[in-house]
């Protein structure tokens, strides 16, 4: 009878214990949601309220979308580096970080209305010069696209194309090809968070390789990005994207011919992202095929462009080019103002 009694007398521990660190991860949330940190700030734009920091001034206006379930505010290094010489804005799309849940579904055309809508909530004016990563970098396409004549160049960071299919004929166990293999993956996670079970995990992830790149970033943003892994509409608003990727890509290839601009693509460091594949479980032959896809949809994209320009990153992988080389980037978009010499001259309304 005794070992019983101690037994439940355990298990109402743990469930205490459990339910006290829900209640605290819960509480931590709702808080960092009310205080978005400086110098960001919430902008009304009629469906809810998007997060957004304005650095620098000058013309062109400089554009960022981050990564697919990437906070804007790794950004804020890099938006500082080229704050000097020009404006630069980052922003959080609707259903991330500190932005209200958006319209569904979280495809391109309704991602870059809600742009257009910001801009003119903030009262810019093009032209605009963008930078895109990753799927970022497929929004940014679409960006082009419908506005050509407000755009004056673009920055491509590893972006996705508008050929992303054929990443769905892999066939890997260990690697994610496919937006449906991606969605369990974030579905895994998203579970975690709604249990309160990842401030258990922070150690771990925190040593882990996965977070080097962002031990670069001060301990703030370090913080807030473990902070938005703890929130459910985070995972919800980056699986609807992943969900409605191929209708994105539709969106893109009907909404107009591509654009006569200058353009940069970075590319990742080859053998550092097959390194980083092999950690997840890939042999060589699997990350190598992953890797020739990824070129082969990057020379297919730059083949639209005749004024594009090809650099590899010389160590970063897909997910950090602009945490490891934030030079790469500032000196692409560094390069592509000092062509846009008649810039100033283009005042198109918005």
């Amino acid at each position: 009878m005794q070992v019983w009694i101690t037994l439940v007398a355990t298990l109402a521990v743990m469930a205490l214990l459990y339910g006290v660190i829900v209640l605290m991860q819960r509480i931590t949330s709702r808080r960092w949601l009310r205080r978005p940190l400086a110098p960001g700030q919430r902008v009304e734009v009629g469906e809810g309220s998007l997060f957004v920091t304005i650095r620098g001034e000058g013309s062109p206006t400089v554009l960022i979308e981050a990564a697919s379930g990437n906070l804007s505010l790794e950004w804020w290094p890099l938006q500082d580096r080229l704050a000097s010489s020009m404006r630069v804005v980052t922003y959080d799309r609707a259903g991330m970080g500190w932005s209200d849940p958006g319209v569904t579904p979280r495809s391109s055309a309704q991602i870059n209305h809600e742009l257009e809508s910001l801009l003119q909530a903030l009262g810019l004016k093009p032209p605009f010069l963008l930078v895109g990563h990753s799927i970022g970098g497929l929004y940014m396409q679409h960006f082009a696209r419908l506005h050509p004549e407000w755009i004056v160049g673009m920055v491509l960071v590893d972006p996705l194309t508008l050929e992303n299919r054929k990443f769905d004929r892999l066939q890997t166990r260990s690697y994610p090809s496919s937006p449906e293999s991606k969605v369990a993956q974030l579905r895994r996670l998203r579970s975690f968070a709604s249990r309160g079970l990842m401030q258990l995990l922070r150690r771990k992830l925190q040593n882990s390789g996965q977070w080097e790149p962002l031990r670069k970033l001060p301990e703030p943003l370090q913080h807030a990005i473990f902070t938005h892994y703890c929130l459910t509409k985070d995972y919800d608003t980056t699986i609807d994207e992943l969900q409605h990727l191929y209708e994105s890509i539709t969106q893109v290839r009907s909404s107009g011919p591509v654009p006569d601009i200058p353009v940069v693509l970075v590319h990742h460091h080859p053998e550092t992202y097959k390194h980083e594949l092999t950690s997840y479980g890939l042999n060589q032959e699997e990350a190598a095929r992953v890797e020739a896809i990824w070129e082969e949809t990057h020379r297919a994209l730059m083949k639209d462009f005749p004024r594009g320009e090809w650099i590899q990153a010389a160590r970063s992988s897909h997910s950090d080019i602009h945490l490891q080389e934030p030079e790469i980037v500032a000196e692409a978009v560094r390069s592509l103002c000092r062509q846009n010499i008649s810039a100033s001259q283009r005042e198109p309304a918005l």
